[in-house]
Order: structure tokens, then C-alpha cells, then sequence
């Protein structure tokens, strides 16, 4: 019987309740059902003496049952043990009516606790401290409380009957101990794949955060700007930093869903990289915010090109407009952040004064 420590042992434990146990406690219904379908059998044996068994056997079924489905929807993490509970009342039932049976002279109804100790080898999914320790209290229940009388009445009959709950005892016992080994064999796989996943994950996240490029709309993002672009810029050469925001974007996210938003934040960026000269690099720098990098432009041609980049929504799907703010310098002798915020800073006051509006910074 294997064991982990601290936190490994709290895994396992959540492991073999949503994986091995738990996917099947529902069956548990079925051997309890077939426990008061012997009522029967207590009618044919017992005759008019039957009352009281099948009275006590109802009582137990209904309990049994009641418990069962309590349980399983309010309690899940006792339903070991009461499962385990359930097998020892039963047991313990059955040495009653053997008893009961041998005061009566009936040597053929003690048999009923082989099939308590196979379900336990067969059926159920107890772990393994439970099983065995159940196991081997209804095997001394049938010891203690029903072979001695069998054995005063036939000797031989009963060293037989005695060696044949052995057998299964110790074969049923081989059986939860392979059970639990197989088990265990199961959750060291989850563990490797566990980890396995764990490790992909991070060299995912680490190949997410050295792409250079935007999922969503194919633009650059800021780690190929920082890394790239700005080790690359050619200070002798004129610099403009544009930076566009969508109007009212989280009203068109409350309006019409996140994916009409995406479409919107798409559809713009193509609709901005089509009016890109080569000399340019566009950037999704926020939410719904893009930046364009411009060199060795002269300023009237980043004029035409904003004011294309103003009219641009038009041709989207859906009815919006966009604010800009731009920062033009004649030498590229400053901070590419510095250039950055000086156009976010004219972005901000298009902002304020109205939107859909182009600002220069001075």
C-alpha cells in the first residue's frame, strides 16, 4: 500500500475520488437493490417465521438507500466510509439470519457473506485501506459468528466451507492490493503527463512572448518594436510616431459582444496597413489602441497619410471613427518613449476635444 507526503497525498487524493471512485458510486444502488430483493429467499427459507428478517431487511434497505443518496449528492468526500459501512451492516445482517437459520435447523443460509466479500474483490472501487479492512471484519463476522455452529452440526462439511472463505479471502485480498497497485501506476502517469503539460506551458508562454506579431490582427507588438524596430532607427532620419485609438470601443464591446469588437479591431488594422507607406511598421499597442512608427518622411506626407488613416473607418463593417495624435521630428535624436508619449499626450487631448480628430504634438 503506497503513500505520498504533503501535497502529492492531497493530489492523489482528489485524484482517485474524481477518477476512479466517485465516476461509479451510483452503482452502489445495485448491490443494495439485490440485499432486499432476498427477501425472497428469507420467505422460502424462514416460512412464517420470516417476519422479522424481512422487517429488519426492508429497514435496512430503505436506510441504506436514504444514506446512499444523501451522500452522493450532499457528501461525496464520506462516501468511502459509508460505503465500507454499508458492507459491515450487511455482514452482520447476514450472521443474524444464519443464526437465525441454524436455530431453526437450516444449515443452507449462511452462504450469503461469500457474495459481501466478492463484491468488495469485484465490484466496488474502495481504496484499498478500506477494502481490506472490510474485508477482513466480515471474514471474522462469518468466523466468530456463524462457524462454530456450523461446525458442531458438520464438522467436515464446515473445515470445507472454512477453507473455501479462506481461498477468497486471500484471493479477494490479492485483488484490491493489485487494484490499488494499478491505481497508483495510473496517477504516477496523470503525474508525468501533469508535469509534462506543465512544462509545455511554459515554453508556450515563452514562445508567446518572443513572437513578435499580434494574434488577432497580424500587427507587430511592442517586444518586436523594443527589440527591433528601435535598435534599427536610423537617428539621422526624420521620425513620427502616430498613435490611433478607437472612439467609444467598450460601448461597441457592451453593444455588440467581444466579437464584434475583434472583428472591428481587425478589420482597422488592415484598413491601417494598406495605407502604410514602406517606410513604416504599425503596432498593436493596446486594447484598441495601434501605434505607427514612420522614418524619413517629410511632414507633409505624414499630413496625407493621417488624414487617410482618419478616413479609414470608413470602409469598415461597422460604423466608427478613430482619434489620432502624431509627433513629428526632423532627427531622431530622442527617446523612441519619449516620441511615443508625446503622441499618446496629443491622442489624449483629441480625445477630450470631441474625437475623430487628428492632433499634433508640437
Amino acid at each position: 500500500m503506497r503513500s505520498y507526503s504533503g501535497f502529492k497525498n492531497q493530489r492523489f487524493k482528489t485524484y482517485f475520488d474524481n477518477e476512479i471512485y466517485l465516476p461509479y458510486i451510483n452503482f452502489i444502488y445495485i448491490p443494495i437493490s439485490i440485499f432486499c430483493a432476498f427477501i425472497v429467499t428469507d420467505y422460502i427459507h424462514f416460512g412464517t417465521e420470516c417476519v422479522t428478517p424481512i422487517i429488519f431487511r426492508v429497514l435496512l434497505f430503505l436506510l441504506m438507500m436514504a444514506v446512499a443518496r444523501y451522500c452522493i449528492t450532499n457528501k461525496p468526500n464520506v462516501l468511502e466510509l459509508i460505503e465500507s459501512t454499508f458492507l459491515v451492516i450487511s455482514s452482520l445482517f447476514l450472521v443474524y439470519v444464519g443464526r437465525l437459520a441454524i436455530e431453526l435447523s437450516n444449515f443452507d443460509y449462511q452462504g450469503g457473506i461469500i457474495l459481501v466479500m466478492i463484491y468488495i474483490g469485484t465490484f466496488s472501487r474502495l481504496s484499498v485501506k478500506y477494502s481490506i479492512s472490510t474485508l477482513s471484519f466480515i471474514f471474522l463476522a462469518y468466523l466468530i459468528g456463524l462457524a462454530p455452529q456450523l461446525y458442531e452440526a458438520e464438522p467436515s462439511h464446515e473445515i470445507e466451507t472454512i477453507s473455501v472463505y479462506a481461498s477468497a479471502y486471500i484471493l479477494i485480498a490479492a485483488s484490491c492490493l493489485r487494484r490499488d497497485f494499478e491505481v497508483h501506476k495510473r496517477f504516477t502517469q496523470s503525474e508525468q503527463l501533469r508535469k509534462q503539460a506543465i512544462q509545455l506551458r511554459k515554453q508556450s508562454n515563452m514562445f508567446e512572448a518572443l513572437s513578435y506579431q499580434d494574434a488577432l490582427t497580424g500587427c507587430y507588438n511592442r517586444l518586436y518594436l523594443h527589440q527591433v524596430i528601435e535598435p534599427s532607427i536610423d537617428r539621422q532620419l526624420s521620425i513620427t510616431s502616430i498613435m490611433i485609438d478607437i472612439d467609444h470601443f467598450k460601448s461597441i464591446n457592451d453593444t455588440y459582444g467581444h466579437q464584434m469588437g475583434d472583428m472591428v479591431i481587425k478589420e482597422l488594422a488592415d484598413e491601417i496597413q494598406k495605407r502604410l507607406p514602406t517606410s513604416s511598421n504599425c503596432f498593436r499597442y493596446g486594447g484598441e489602441e495601434f501605434l505607427v512608427m514612420v522614418q524619413g518622411e517629410t511632414e507633409a506626407s505624414i499630413e496625407s497619410l493621417v488624414n487617410s488613416l482618419l478616413e479609414s473607418p470608413s470602409l469598415l463593417r461597422l460604423e466608427v471613427t478613430i482619434s489620432i495624435g502624431v509627433k513629428h521630428a526632423l532627427q531622431a535624436l530622442g527617446s523612441v518613449e519619449q516620441l511615443i508619449d508625446d503622441a499618446d499626450q496629443a491622442l489624449y487631448i483629441s480625445k477630450k476635444s470631441g474625437r475623430n480628430k487628428i492632433t499634433w504634438s508640437d
